[in-house]
């Protein structure tokens, strides 16, 4: 099989580059821990089936569906606050995945643009990046309120890119939705977590032969 050249790589955050996904999931589950058990369980069951999905998206859906209240953008703001306030400290503390480190720097001295589609909101998601010190890895970094699939249609159209030589890595199935819409590649990740998606998806445990599966495919020293 002939292998095509790489154009960009980009990564989502949470669960794929930092071992974050349990602080967001207790993090839903302490803000509704007044409401008891069982609409906690449908509030992580949701955030969990929804991965990849902004949190502005879920506490309309909480607020509304599961607890049958107005979801105006004031509550679903001060939620959102109360949930950043929760998580952020964490997430810049928290550790890297396996191999995520080697795999930024075996991409940064290769030349390959690496970029961040993340769900979190933009401007925290800056925040972090760059108060973990890995902002100098990536050409861009993209969070909410831009879905997944317009991050990277932005990504391909700004730089003129071929999708088929762009490859998405993500532990979500809006991930994995987002690099199909685009004619994109995908490698899923499943940390600690069973695997979300169809059979013929490559999917690796952590980031450790993460650059292996890369050159199998794709020509880096072009």
């Amino acid at each position: 099989m002939q292998k095509k050249r790489l154009d960009a790589v980009i990564f989502d955050f949470d669960g794929v580059l930092v071992d974050s996904v349990d602080l967001k999931t207790e993090a839903f589950a302490e803000i509704y821990k007044d409401y008891g058990d069982h609409i906690q369980k449908r509030v992580v069951a949701y955030h969990l089936q929804n991965m990849g999905v902004s949190r502005y998206h879920k506490f309309r859906y909480f607020q509304s569906e599961i607890l049958g209240k107005t979801a105006n953008e004031e509550v679903v703001d001060e939620l959102a606050d109360k949930f950043a306030n929760l998580v952020k400290h964490k997430v810049i503390s928290e550790e890297m995945i396996p191999g995520a480190n080697q795999s930024l720097k075996y991409l940064h001295n290769n030349n390959i643009p690496t970029y961040i589609a993340s769900g979190t909101p933009e401007e925290e998601i800056l925040e972090i990046v760059e108060k973990r010190n890995l902002k100098y890895y990536f050409k861009t970094i993209y969070g909410s309120p831009k879905s997944k699939s317009e991050i990277l249609r932005m990504i391909i159209n700004t730089n003129n890119y071929n999708p088929s030589r762009c490859i998405m890595i993500g532990d979500a199935m809006e991930d994995y939705k987002a690099a199909q819409t685009n004619k994109c590649d995908f490698i899923g990740v499943a940390y600690k977590t069973a695997s979300k998606f169809p059979v013929d998806v490559v999917l690796l445990p952590d980031l450790t032969t993460f650059t292996q599966h890369l050159t199998e495919k794709f020509n880096i020293n072009v």
